[in-house]
Protein backbone atom coordinates (compact mmCIF):
# COMPACT_ATOMS: atom_id res chain seq x y z
CA UNK A 1 0.00 0.00 0.00
CA UNK A 2 1.81 2.86 -1.19
CA UNK A 3 -0.85 5.58 0.01
CA UNK A 4 1.27 7.04 2.68
CA UNK A 5 4.32 7.36 0.75
CA UNK A 6 4.07 10.90 -0.47
CA UNK A 7 6.13 13.51 -0.33
CA UNK A 8 4.41 16.09 1.93
CA UNK A 9 6.40 17.60 4.61
CA UNK A 10 3.69 17.18 7.95
CA UNK A 11 5.59 18.81 10.51
CA UNK A 12 4.68 17.75 13.99
CA UNK A 13 3.85 13.91 12.78
CA UNK A 14 5.81 10.89 12.34
CA UNK A 15 7.58 9.56 9.81
CA UNK A 16 6.34 5.96 10.15
CA UNK A 17 3.15 4.59 10.23
CA UNK A 18 0.05 6.29 11.21
CA UNK A 19 -0.01 10.04 11.79
CA UNK A 20 0.48 10.96 15.97
CA UNK A 21 -1.00 13.94 17.81
CA UNK A 22 1.19 16.97 16.97
CA UNK A 23 4.26 18.01 19.21
CA UNK A 24 3.37 20.86 20.92
CA UNK A 25 5.45 23.73 20.76
CA UNK A 26 7.54 24.41 24.23
CA UNK A 27 5.84 27.14 26.69
CA UNK A 28 7.30 30.81 26.44
CA UNK A 29 8.51 31.48 29.87
CA UNK A 30 9.01 35.01 31.68
CA UNK A 31 12.35 36.02 32.41
CA UNK A 32 14.06 35.13 35.52
CA UNK A 33 14.47 37.88 38.29
CA UNK A 34 17.68 39.32 38.82
CA UNK A 35 18.98 39.78 35.33
CA UNK A 36 19.95 35.99 34.81
CA UNK A 37 17.59 36.00 31.49
CA UNK A 38 19.68 36.82 28.55
CA UNK A 39 17.43 37.03 26.11
CA UNK A 40 17.59 40.90 25.57
CA UNK A 41 21.09 41.30 25.69
CA UNK A 42 21.06 42.49 21.48
CA UNK A 43 23.51 45.11 21.64
CA UNK A 44 20.36 48.12 21.36
CA UNK A 45 22.12 51.77 22.45
CA UNK A 46 19.43 53.47 23.97
CA UNK A 47 21.03 55.78 25.94
CA UNK A 48 19.91 58.48 23.95
CA UNK A 49 16.24 58.26 25.38
CA UNK A 50 15.44 60.06 29.21
CA UNK A 51 12.93 56.68 29.95
CA UNK A 52 13.89 53.30 30.36
CA UNK A 53 11.72 50.98 28.27
CA UNK A 54 10.78 46.87 29.15
CA UNK A 55 9.72 44.78 26.62
CA UNK A 56 7.83 41.53 27.61
CA UNK A 57 7.55 38.70 25.01
CA UNK A 58 4.54 37.25 23.96
CA UNK A 59 3.64 33.04 24.30
CA UNK A 60 3.62 30.65 20.89
CA UNK A 61 0.55 28.88 20.24
CA UNK A 62 0.51 25.26 21.04
CA UNK A 63 -1.68 24.24 18.06
CA UNK A 64 -4.25 25.25 15.80
CA UNK A 65 -7.18 26.11 18.07
CA UNK A 66 -10.21 23.68 17.44
CA UNK A 67 -8.04 21.47 14.91
CA UNK A 68 -8.63 17.99 16.17
CA UNK A 69 -5.88 15.98 17.78
CA UNK A 70 -4.41 19.51 18.24
CA UNK A 71 -2.55 21.26 21.36
CA UNK A 72 -4.23 23.16 23.49
CA UNK A 73 -3.57 26.99 23.24
CA UNK A 74 -1.31 28.23 26.12
CA UNK A 75 -3.32 29.89 28.94
CA UNK A 76 -2.57 33.73 29.62
CA UNK A 77 1.02 34.63 30.95
CA UNK A 78 0.66 37.27 33.84
CA UNK A 79 3.93 38.44 36.15
CA UNK A 80 5.38 41.21 37.35
CA UNK A 81 7.81 43.41 36.18
CA UNK A 82 9.72 44.63 38.93
CA UNK A 83 12.03 47.86 38.76
CA UNK A 84 14.32 45.51 40.34
CA UNK A 85 14.42 43.46 37.06
CA UNK A 86 16.00 46.41 34.84
CA UNK A 87 19.60 46.51 35.55
CA UNK A 88 20.65 49.93 35.29
CA UNK A 89 17.78 50.84 37.41
CA UNK A 90 17.83 48.66 40.40
CA UNK A 91 20.24 49.93 42.74
CA UNK A 92 18.89 53.65 42.62
CA UNK A 93 15.55 51.45 43.50
CA UNK A 94 16.95 49.98 46.17
CA UNK A 95 18.74 53.18 47.52
CA UNK A 96 15.22 55.01 47.44
CA UNK A 97 14.28 56.18 44.10
CA UNK A 98 11.06 56.46 43.45
CA UNK A 99 10.23 55.62 39.67
CA UNK A 100 6.78 55.50 37.59
CA UNK A 101 5.59 53.18 35.43
CA UNK A 102 3.12 53.23 32.31
CA UNK A 103 1.65 50.17 30.47
CA UNK A 104 1.55 50.59 26.79
CA UNK A 105 -1.34 48.29 26.03
CA UNK A 106 -4.20 50.24 28.63
CA UNK A 107 -2.41 53.94 29.63
CA UNK A 108 -2.34 52.70 32.88
CA UNK A 109 -0.56 54.47 35.37
CA UNK A 110 1.77 53.03 38.23
CA UNK A 111 3.99 54.84 41.24
CA UNK A 112 6.88 52.39 42.26
CA UNK A 113 8.57 53.21 45.24
CA UNK A 114 8.79 52.68 49.37
CA UNK A 115 5.30 51.43 50.54
CA UNK A 116 2.82 52.28 50.24
CA UNK A 117 3.68 52.24 46.68
CA UNK A 118 4.12 49.19 44.97
CA UNK A 119 7.62 47.73 43.17
CA UNK A 120 6.26 46.39 39.50
CA UNK A 121 3.95 46.92 37.27
CA UNK A 122 1.72 43.85 36.52
CA UNK A 123 1.56 42.71 33.04
CA UNK A 124 -0.76 39.71 31.41
CA UNK A 125 -0.84 38.49 28.18
CA UNK A 126 -4.62 37.13 27.12
CA UNK A 127 -3.51 35.40 23.87
CA UNK A 128 -0.74 33.94 22.10
CA UNK A 129 1.67 36.23 20.34
CA UNK A 130 1.10 38.86 22.03
CA UNK A 131 3.23 41.40 23.71
CA UNK A 132 3.15 44.36 26.92
CA UNK A 133 5.44 47.45 26.94
CA UNK A 134 6.25 49.17 30.04
CA UNK A 135 8.07 52.60 30.55
CA UNK A 136 9.93 53.06 33.65
CA UNK A 137 10.71 56.93 34.29
CA UNK A 138 12.75 58.09 37.69
CA UNK A 139 10.87 60.69 39.57
CA UNK A 140 12.42 64.32 40.31
CA UNK A 141 11.47 66.23 43.36
CA UNK A 142 11.32 70.16 41.89
CA UNK A 143 11.10 71.48 45.77
CA UNK A 144 7.66 72.75 47.34
CA UNK A 145 6.79 74.76 44.25
CA UNK A 146 7.05 72.28 41.62
CA UNK A 147 6.31 69.02 43.28
CA UNK A 148 7.36 65.74 41.50
CA UNK A 149 7.70 65.10 38.26
CA UNK A 150 8.72 62.77 35.80
CA UNK A 151 8.89 62.48 31.81
CA UNK A 152 6.90 59.07 30.08
CA UNK A 153 7.05 60.24 26.54
CA UNK A 154 5.15 59.87 23.56
CA UNK A 155 1.56 57.75 24.23
CA UNK A 156 1.38 57.38 20.01
CA UNK A 157 4.49 55.57 20.05
CA UNK A 158 5.14 51.72 20.77
CA UNK A 159 8.27 53.11 23.16
CA UNK A 160 7.31 55.95 24.71
CA UNK A 161 10.77 56.79 26.46
CA UNK A 162 12.06 57.31 22.79
CA UNK A 163 10.43 60.56 22.23
CA UNK A 164 11.98 61.71 25.29
CA UNK A 165 15.58 63.24 24.13
CA UNK A 166 16.52 65.19 27.15
CA UNK A 167 15.20 66.64 30.16
CA UNK A 168 16.95 69.41 32.53
CA UNK A 169 15.38 71.26 35.37
CA UNK A 170 15.85 75.02 35.21
CA UNK A 171 14.42 76.44 37.84
CA UNK A 172 13.15 74.44 41.11
CA UNK A 173 12.66 77.18 44.07
CA UNK A 174 9.89 79.17 45.10
CA UNK A 175 6.29 78.72 43.97
CA UNK A 176 7.23 77.21 40.87
CA UNK A 177 9.57 74.97 39.03
CA UNK A 178 10.49 75.22 34.91
CA UNK A 179 11.57 71.84 33.03
CA UNK A 180 12.78 71.77 29.85
CA UNK A 181 12.84 68.85 27.45
CA UNK A 182 13.55 67.98 24.10
CA UNK A 183 10.90 66.13 22.79
CA UNK A 184 10.98 64.03 19.48
CA UNK A 185 7.89 63.89 16.98
CA UNK A 186 4.98 64.99 17.38
CA UNK A 187 1.97 63.73 19.32
CA UNK A 188 0.67 63.50 22.82
CA UNK A 189 3.11 63.35 25.33
CA UNK A 190 2.82 62.08 29.30
CA UNK A 191 4.63 63.90 32.08
CA UNK A 192 3.96 62.94 35.97
CA UNK A 193 3.62 65.92 37.71
CA UNK A 194 2.44 66.45 41.47
CA UNK A 195 1.84 70.20 40.65
CA UNK A 196 -1.74 71.70 39.75
CA UNK A 197 -1.27 73.49 36.97
CA UNK A 198 1.05 73.68 33.88
CA UNK A 199 2.05 75.96 31.25
CA UNK A 200 3.90 74.59 28.25
CA UNK A 201 5.78 76.73 25.44
CA UNK A 202 8.14 76.20 22.90
CA UNK A 203 10.92 78.07 20.70
CA UNK A 204 10.61 76.31 17.73
CA UNK A 205 7.71 78.63 15.53
CA UNK A 206 7.62 75.29 13.44
CA UNK A 207 5.43 73.48 15.64
CA UNK A 208 2.36 74.18 18.07
CA UNK A 209 2.07 72.83 21.27
CA UNK A 210 -0.63 72.79 23.47
CA UNK A 211 -1.46 71.52 27.43
CA UNK A 212 -4.48 68.96 27.57
CA UNK A 213 -4.44 69.03 30.69
CA UNK A 214 -4.64 66.24 33.95
CA UNK A 215 -5.88 62.90 32.99
CA UNK A 216 -6.64 60.12 35.66
CA UNK A 217 -4.50 57.38 34.26
CA UNK A 218 -5.23 54.47 37.46
CA UNK A 219 -3.91 55.51 40.45
CA UNK A 220 -1.75 58.08 38.88
CA UNK A 221 -2.79 61.72 37.35
CA UNK A 222 -0.23 62.31 34.41
CA UNK A 223 -0.15 65.81 32.51
CA UNK A 224 -0.58 65.65 29.37
CA UNK A 225 1.09 67.74 26.30
CA UNK A 226 0.16 67.81 22.79
CA UNK A 227 2.92 68.53 20.10
CA UNK A 228 1.91 69.08 16.67
CA UNK A 229 3.15 68.21 13.66
CA UNK A 230 5.85 70.55 12.01
CA UNK A 231 4.68 73.49 9.29
CA UNK A 232 7.54 72.82 7.27
CA UNK A 233 8.51 69.23 5.95
CA UNK A 234 12.45 70.13 6.88
CA UNK A 235 11.87 71.58 10.40
CA UNK A 236 13.53 69.74 12.86
CA UNK A 237 12.42 66.44 14.39
CA UNK A 238 13.47 67.48 17.71
CA UNK A 239 11.33 70.08 19.85
CA UNK A 240 12.64 72.04 22.92
CA UNK A 241 9.36 72.91 25.25
CA UNK A 242 9.95 74.85 28.57
CA UNK A 243 7.72 73.32 30.75
CA UNK A 244 6.81 75.43 33.74
CA UNK A 245 4.91 73.76 36.77
CA UNK A 246 3.62 75.29 40.23
CA UNK A 247 0.56 74.76 43.17
CA UNK A 248 2.12 71.57 44.03
CA UNK A 249 0.10 69.98 46.30
CA UNK A 250 -3.10 71.84 46.11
Amino acid sequence: DDDDDDDDDDEGYADEGAPSAPKAKPKKRPPARGGEDDDDDDGDDDDDVAVEAGVTPGANPGGAGGAEGAAPRQPPIEWTVAVGDVAPLAEPFAQGQAYVGVRHGDGRAFLLGAPPAGSGVDVLLPRYASAEVVTLAPVRDLGPGGGSFASLGCLDMYNPGGAVRSEQVAAADGAEAVVNVVLRGSGTYAFYATAAHAEAQTVDASRNVRVDGFEQRGAVRLLLVHVEPAVERDAPSDTPVRLRLWGAGA
